[in-house]
C-alpha cells in the first residue's frame, strides 16, 4: 500500500528532528565549533546528504536548536530575576531550576547546557552578572568580582550537565541548595 502525502510529511519531519536531538546532544558535550556534520549524520544515523536535504550547515543546526520551541520555553523559565526584589530569595529559586533539570530528561539537560554556555550580552549569563552585582550592593551576596562568581557557578553546572549526558543509565546526586548557595554567600 503505498504512503499517504501525510505519511511522507510524518516521516521528514521525524528524519528532521532525529538530526536536531542528535546534534543538540553532541552541542551539549563538545563545543559548538568542534561539532561537524560527520558528527551529527553519525549520531543520528543518516547520510550527509540527509543533513543536507534540510539544513545547509552546522550552523544552521544550532540555531534552529536555538529557536526551537524547547529551548525558548526553557530559557524564559530561567529569566526570572527582578531587581526590585530581593536578590538572595530569586537567585535560590534559579539555582533550584538550573540543578532540579536533571530529574527531567537527556534533551533537557542538553539544553540548558547550551543555554549556560551562551555568554553573549543579551544571554542569561549577562543577566546572572547584574544580580550578583545587584546582590552585592544589597549586601547579600559574597563579594569579589562578579564574573568569578558566576564562572564557578557555570563550571559547577557543566560538570554536573557533561557527567549526566555522558552516563549511559544517569544517576547524579546534586548537592543540597543550600551547600551550592555557598558560592554567592558572604
Amino acid at each position: 500500500m503505498p504512503r499517504t502525502p501525510l505519511q511522507f510529511q510524518q516521516m521528514k519531519d521525524e528524519r528532521k528532528l532525529s538530526i536536531l536531538e542528535s546534534a543538540l546532544l553532541l552541542f551539549a558535550v563538545h563545543e559548538k565549533d568542534s561539532v561537524s556534520i560527520d558528527m551529527i549524520c553519525q549520531k543520528a544515523k543518516c547520510s550527509h546528504g540527509l543533513a543536507y536535504h534540510y539544513f545547509k550547515n552546522v550552523d544552521q543546526i544550532y540555531e534552529e536548536i536555538k529557536r526551537s520551541n524547547s529551548y525558548m520555553e526553557l530559557l524564559s523559565s530561567l529569566e526570572v530575576f527582578d531587581i526590585e526584589k530581593e536578590i538572595y530569595s530569586q537567585l535560590v529559586n534559579f539555582v533550584k531550576k538550573t540543578t532540579e533539570v536533571i530529574k527531567k530528561s537527556k534533551t533537557e539537560v542538553a539544553l540548558m547546557s547550551l543555554i549556560i554556555a551562551d555568554e553573549s550580552k543579551k544571554s542569561l549569563y549577562s543577566t546572572l552578572l547584574k544580580v550578583v552585582a545587584q546582590g552585592q550592593n544589597e549586601g547579600s551576596l559574597t563579594g569579589g568580582n562578579p564574573s568569578d562568581i558566576v564562572s564557578t557557578y557555570y563550571l559547577f553546572l557543566k560538570g554536573i550537565y557533561q557527567t549526566y549526558l555522558n552516563q549511559k543509565h544517569p544517576v547524579i546526586k546534586v548537592p543540597s541548595i543550600d551547600n551550592i548557595m555557598q558560592i554567592f554567600e558572604r
